[in-house]
């Protein structure tokens, strides 16, 4: 339901329902606190029980999609905030400092992270239509963006190849080839063409 007390517009529900899913792959897939590589290529996963004091990281060209719980970054003078409504970018190697903000043994952190190619960014847009530039986009090489269906099913897509491992060699360029669109087609794209 939303704030008037009507139902929630489908592509809500489908968002709730995908992001379900996808809480429930790292689950299975990522038991232990702390980063877990996968079968899949650029794929990882990321759980933490409990919230985190700021630590100093380097965040490489990165899509994170925090299933669940939230975590702050902050470059420079500004803060950048990702939760389970939001996705983040980066596009350049950047020193960050980063805080886990919302997280318990009941409800831990859940985020799944993709590796960037700038190769495969760059010949997808090759093949594109130029972007038109939005204002202030890019010009960080962060950005904290609503997370939508489009980019969330693209990434589910990718995800669920952990149950098909068969499948991963043929399917998983597809989907991250997919993902990659979603994403230059998206609010980021300006900053995603960058890593190119």
């Amino acid at each position: 339901m939303n704030q008037s007390g009507s139902p929630a517009p489908a592509s809500s529900a489908a968002l709730e329902t995908a992001r379900q899913a996808l809480t429930g792959i790292i689950e299975r897939y990522c038991s232990a606190d702390g980063p877990t590589a996968t079968a899949v290529p650029g794929l990882s996963l990321f759980r933490a029980s409990s919230t985190s004091t700021p630590m100093c990281a380097v965040y490489r060209s990165v899509l994170a999609v925090a299933v669940q719980g939230s975590k702050r970054l902050a470059l420079a003078d500004e803060s950048f905030e990702y939760d389970s409504r939001h996705y983040l970018i980066t596009s350049v190697d950047l020193p960050v400092m980063g805080q886990i903000t919302e997280a318990s043994p009941e409800h831990p952190y859940l985020c799944a992270v993709f590796d960037m190619d700038a190769r495969k960014i760059a010949e997808l847009a090759t093949a594109m239509r130029p972007a038109s530039p939005s204002p202030g986009s890019g010009q960080l090489g962060l950005g904290v963006s609503a997370l939508t269906l489009p980019v969330m099913d693209a990434l589910l897509r990718l995800a669920r190849l952990l149950d098909m491992p068969d499948d991963i060699p043929v399917l998983a360029p597809l989907h991250e080839r997919e993902l990659l669109y979603r994403l230059l087609t998206g609010e980021q794209g300006p900053r995603l063409r960058t890593i190119s």
